[in-house]
């Protein structure tokens, strides 16, 4: 899948550009493309074409200038398309661009396979609450009591889900404040309240809480 390297290790030839410029709609430019090929390539093991978790990583941490093994586990899933364990170039730089992209439905896309961790069609309360909190130990604390406090403005009804229940008794988990965040997101796009978020009820949720989306962008947008 990946594209043909010239006896520069980190250098790509113009045919290997212009075809991946073609494949990323020309969303990066050939400066930006040898400047992703050449971190690419010095975290690659010498003499191989992609990368493996650990070599992406420390991609992913030279890009987003951010050191957060834990996230950087979800986006080398959405960035592994064939899903053999490894990222080639050409996987990488179109993550990139789906992560990265200016169009809303793939930003979108993108953000559910991020968040639909297990890959079954549909994210769950507990996916909800791994990929949040995974994302809030990366942004800062500004951005996370941002959020919190506009979810909390528009949903000043919200209890967090009981713990236990009696007939009379409902025990709540004490406050926490990122858990809080992806329970009411998820109660948010959860429409049919079945307990799972389909594509299409998170693309309609994702228009009223652009939270859910914006939150990975805070990690996800390269630096510089």
């Amino acid at each position: 899948m990946g594209a043909k390297v010239t006896k520069s290790p980190t250098k790509l030839d113009k045919k290997s550009v212009d075809k991946l410029r073609h494949l990323t709609q020309e969303e990066l430019s050939e400066e930006e493309i040898q400047a992703c090929f050449k971190t690419y390539q010095q975290s690659s093991s010498s003499g191989k074409s992609d990368l493996t978790r650990d070599e992406f990583k420390n991609v992913y941490r030279g890009i987003f200038r951010c050191d957060n093994g834990e996230f950087a586990e979800h986006i080398f899933r959405t960035f592994d398309l064939n899903n053999d364990g490894h990222v080639d170039f050409q996987e990488f730089l179109l993550g990139l661009c789906l992560a990265g992209s200016k169009d809303t439905e793939t930003k979108i896309t993108w953000a559910f396979k991020v968040y639909d961790i297990d890959g079954d069609g549909t994210i769950s309360w507990a996916e909800m609450r791994n990929i949040i909190k995974s994302v809030c130990k990366i942004v800062s604390e500004s951005v996370v009591d941002q959020i919190d406090h506009e979810l909390t403005r528009n949903n000043q009804d919200f209890r967090p889900p009981a713990l236990k229940r009696t007939n009379t008794v409902e025990t709540y988990e004490q406050r926490d404040k990122v858990a809080e965040i992806a329970d009411k997101i998820f109660l948010e796009l959860d429409q049919n309240k079945d307990g799972f978020i389909t594509l299409e009820e998170f693309r309609d949720g994702a228009m009223k809480i652009p939270q859910v989306v914006h939150l990975l962008e805070c990690v996800c947008v390269a630096d510089g």
